[in-house]
């Protein structure tokens, strides 16, 4: 251990020197000898002659980042300490494309060609490739937003309408539908605006465009407003039903529907009429609904804001008529016009009457709460059947009913015994005699 803490410590200033003067010498050596290195470079890919695949009614795309090569560069340390990615050009030729799926990649140097080395392993582009279709559509103009209140969107057109899609075949199967969404937020004129075709699938979601070529970036859409009213739907009828049966109504759903047109031709309009040869009544045996297109029956220049409107249900509700038997309690029952010397009671409790009326007003009678009364004019003492008046409901009629009565003469109260002509007197001379005698 002294002997290697002697060799390391003595000369320990010229030893200091000494490894210096080697790391001097060693720049002076690098520097006059400008030794080789190698560095890797990274630059895009050109395609060229992209035709030669296009012309064949295919298309192709690149995986992301797939258009770029790294590659080793061997020169001089003096030469490489200058160059860039920018000093090398990478070239894919679509005329040497192999199996469909990829293109070697030709790299050269754009200066001190003579004095750079490219590494000779062969570098590809990849590609996917695939069949390229081609369609037209019509494109359908659209809205979003809402109008200004009292109005609605009318007619919209779209300039130009048909547009030329083309693009991967299995992306264009994709596309369902072409629309162009013009927003009417709060809208109360007619409107104009350049928008971007929207390419929509099947189920309305929106296709990725950016494989796709479209021959029209934007179009024009042009939405005309127009005014809104809210009118009723009246319906007429006609013919007669057949005996037995009863109209109870005629009934529309919805009563009311929201037109739109231009101000004069909705002004004049304060309700949508069904005509009465819609519906006949002669030809209707029971409770019956059926559905009438009130669109053929707008007004020329009218139309519907909401298509769904557009069916109109209208119900004929029929009553049949019915036959009815009611025990009425002789309670509810009066007798009228019996002459005052007599008094009457009913020798039964109830009587059975018949009515006859529809079915809806049948079912609302009550037998405790029908009212009604005899008459008893010019009826003297015994046992009578006497007609029965009812007190019944516009649409009921009853057959004819009776019931039974017994009179009896009115017993008189008894009559107090007048005073004798004597007794008479005597009253008077005791009133006539002065007090106290």
């Amino acid at each position: 251990m002294s002997f290697i803490k002697g060799a390391l410590t003595n000369n320990i200033g010229l030893k200091i020197g000494a490894f210096f003067a080697a790391v001097i010498l060693w720049i002076i050596v690098v520097n006059v000898d400008d030794p080789s290195q190698s560095k890797t470079f990274t630059t895009n890919v050109q395609l060229v002659n992209e035709d030669v695949l296009l012309d064949q009614g295919k298309y192709y795309t690149i995986p992301e980042n797939g258009n770029t090569v790294s590659f080793r560069v061997t020169a001089k340390r003096s030469i490489m300490e200058r160059l860039t990615p920018s000093d090398f050009t990478a070239t894919a030729d679509f005329n040497n494309l192999e199996n469909d799926s990829r293109i070697p990649v030709e790299i050269t140097a754009n200066r001190y060609n003579a004095s750079v080395g490219i590494s000779s392993n062969q570098k590809y582009i990849y590609l996917e490739i695939g069949e390229e279709t081609e369609q037209k559509f019509v494109i359908s103009g659209e809205c979003s937003g809402n109008p200004a209140d009292g109005f609605a969107v009318g007619e919209i057109s779209v300039k130009p309408n048909v547009i030329t899609i083309s693009g991967p075949a299995d992306i264009m199967a994709m596309v369902d539908r072409v629309e162009a969404v013009c927003d009417i937020s709060g809208m109360d004129t007619d409107i104009t605006e350049s928008v971007v075709p929207t390419i929509l699938n099947a189920s309305g979601d929106v296709v990725d465009s950016t494989k796709l070529t479209l021959s029209e970036t934007t179009v024009d859409v042009s939405v005309k407003m127009l005014s809104v009213k809210t009118v009723g739907v009246d319906v007429g009828s006609t013919g007669e039903l057949p005996d037995g049966l009863t109209l109870q109504s005629i009934t529309v759903n919805p009563e009311s529907i929201r037109i739109m047109g231009a101000p004069e031709k909705i002004n004049a309009v304060t309700s949508i009429l069904i005509p009465e040869g819609v519906i006949d009544l002669s030809t209707v045996t029971t409770s019956v609904e059926t559905t009438v297109d009130i669109r053929t029956y707008l007004p020329d220049g009218v139309s519907l804001v909401d298509s769904g409107d557009a069916q109109i249900a209208v119900k004929i509700n029929i009553d049949e008529e019915s036959e009815l038997s009611l025990s009425v309690p002789t309670a509810n029952l009066t007798i009228q016009n019996l002459d005052p010397e007599y008094m009457a009671e009913f020798t039964n409790t109830n009587i059975l009457v018949r009515l006859s009326g529809t079915q809806s007003l049948l079912e609302r009678i009550s037998a405790d709460k029908v009212a009604g009364y005899v008459d008893a004019s010019g009826l003297s003492e015994g046992k009578h059947n006497v007609t029965v008046t009812l007190s019944l409901d516009d649409g009921i009629t009853a057959s004819a009913a009776t019931a039974e009565i017994e009179i009896s003469l009115r017993e008189s109260p008894p009559e107090e015994d007048e005073p004798t002509e004597e007794e008479g007197d005597a009253i008077d001379t005791e009133e006539e005699q002065p007090e106290g005698e």
